[in-house]
């Protein structure tokens, strides 16, 4: 296994930022390396870098990524493009075993948008070499990046490199007012709730387990009635781990809300410096007619506001942002490599940066 540094392969693009003379930065460098042990290595300045960054989404940091790839990951590779010594990009592919084409982003089936994170003003050029490399190591094989915002840098890569994208599942986003009256206003009333009494937890590092083992069991009996997905243990084991990492960053919300002692809801959010991630929530069915998820969820948004968060962004539970009002946006897929019968078609209206 080589080290991060060891370069299996290395592009220069450039003799530094466009217009520079005498004593410009160094020229744009990719770095490719194998394998997981590599990544914990310079966990340091991925964090660094991933702070940065501007759109990162928690899904892309390591204390999500290393425990997903763990899990789940098959032969971890990644890009890196760095001026000297400075790390200033990052992509993250996992490959498919012998017999398989389909190279992945590494952490897409559980999150969403981790194409690539960039140090700022850098990410047009990131984006073109990393795409450019990432183009060369498919060969025969292929991958399509789903879920990217129009304003992704990857996403504009492709479109000057005339590659076509097409429409994707949208994102439910909720955008947040700078007053919680003005949004609360907008759920509807409840003319059958009953009035109850409540205490709403907000996890910690000393109750994170108590709180996370009432929200996977939150999970499951919801699941047995087919009102939800059921959490595997695979999966609940693989969201411990990785959500007390992001706690002791700052970038979890775990709530729960118990009534008379009796978990009645809970909710787990991922939160950057402006974003959220509305990533699982948990009802006890027996307890429907308070509406505990919707109490919960307003306290939630609620906070966010209070956080300085923008956006909302719901992912598995997308009725209940459809009742808060939040609107989908349209994001992108799009297909590299040469699998034919599974190419996005180009669609009718142009993807960002195109052309009519």
């Amino acid at each position: 296994m080589t080290s991060f540094w060891s370069v299996s392969f290395e592009s220069h693009l450039g003799e530094g930022r466009e217009g520079a003379g005498l004593g410009s930065e160094p020229a744009l460098g990719v770095s490719v390396c194998e394998g997981l042990q590599p990544l914990t290595a310079f966990e340091e300045p991925w964090e660094r870098l991933w702070w940065v960054s501007p759109g990162a989404t928690p899904f892309q940091h390591p204390a999500w990524l290393l425990p997903w790839l763990r899990q789940y990951g098959r032969n971890p590779l990644t890009l890196a493009a760095r001026r000297g010594d400075r790390l200033v990009g990052l992509m993250f592919l996992d490959l498919p075993p012998e017999g398989s084409e389909e190279v992945l982003l590494a952490g897409e089936d559980l999150g969403r948008d981790a194409g690539l994170i960039a140090e700022p003003g850098e990410e047009r050029r990131v984006a073109e070499a990393l795409l450019e490399r990432a183009l060369g190591i498919l060969g025969e094989r292929w991958m399509v990046l789903r879920r990217l915002p129009a304003t992704s840098p990857l996403l504009e890569a492709a479109v000057r490199r005339g590659l076509a994208a097409a429409p994707d599942e949208p994102a439910l986003v909720l955008e947040l007012s700078a007053h919680p009256e003005a949004l609360i206003s907008r759920l509807p009333g409840a003319p059958n709730q009953a009035p109850f009494s409540g205490r709403i937890a907000l996890a910690s590092y000393l109750d994170f387990d108590e709180l996370f083992s009432a929200f996977v069991e939150l999970q499951r009996k919801e699941s047995a009635l087919g009102q939800a997905s059921a959490l595997s243990e695979e999966a609940a084991g693989f969201l411990r781990h990785a959500s007390r990492r992001l706690l002791e960053r700052g970038l979890l919300r775990l709530y729960l809300l118990s009534v008379d002692g009796r978990p009645a809801a809970s909710l787990c959010i991922l939160a950057t410096k402006d974003q959220a991630f509305c990533l699982l929530g948990g009802s006890d069915p027996e307890l429907a007619a308070l509406r505990p998820g919707s109490v919960l969820l307003e306290h939630a948004l609620s906070s966010a506001i209070a956080d300085g968060v923008r956006e909302v962004h719901f992912l598995n539970e997308r009725e209940g942002g459809r009742v808060w009002g939040a609107e989908e946006r349209q994001t992108w897929a799009l297909p590299l490599g040469v699998r034919p019968e599974v190419a996005v078609p180009r669609p009718e209206q142009p993807a960002p940066g195109e052309g009519p």
